[in-house]
């Protein structure tokens, strides 16, 4: 996907964390000094990745952005094992470049539907 947008000359790029914990938040910090916006896509609803990328980015506990700040755009998807295609990695990009035409780089974290699965909290099980 990401490869794709580049060839459309859009500036995006991918960090693959090799380590969650700890978090390297000083690399971190470095590799997105010249974002405007992170996105994180998660199979976790504890969304700990888009929780820990805005304590490293944001050192005020408050969470305020700051001008030398990425907005952080989190999506949550995949629950129950359902397959994360990438055409659905491509819509979340297109929703966070959405994001920064309109200006709306904040903080923002959100499920994201996968068509045609329904979420059901009382079930027993989580796949099938």
């Amino acid at each position: 996907v990401i490869d794709a947008l580049r060839q459309k000359g859009l500036k995006i790029g991918c960090v693959k964390l090799r380590v969650f914990r700890p978090l390297p938040a000083r690399a971190l910090r470095a590799a997105l000094r010249a974002t405007r916006l992170v996105i994180t896509i998660e199979r976790n609803s504890v969304a700990a990745l888009f929780s820990d990328l805005k304590g490293a980015l944001y050192p005020d506990p408050l969470g305020a952005q700051s001008g030398a700040c990425p907005g952080v755009m989190g999506r949550v998807v995949g629950i129950g094992g359902c397959a994360i295609t990438l055409e659905h990695i491509s819509h979340i990009v297109e929703e966070g470049l959405q994001r920064l035409k309109l200006g709306r780089t904040g903080q923002a974290l959100d499920w994201y539907p996968i068509k045609g699965v329904k979420f059901d909290p009382t079930r027993d099980l989580i796949a099938e």
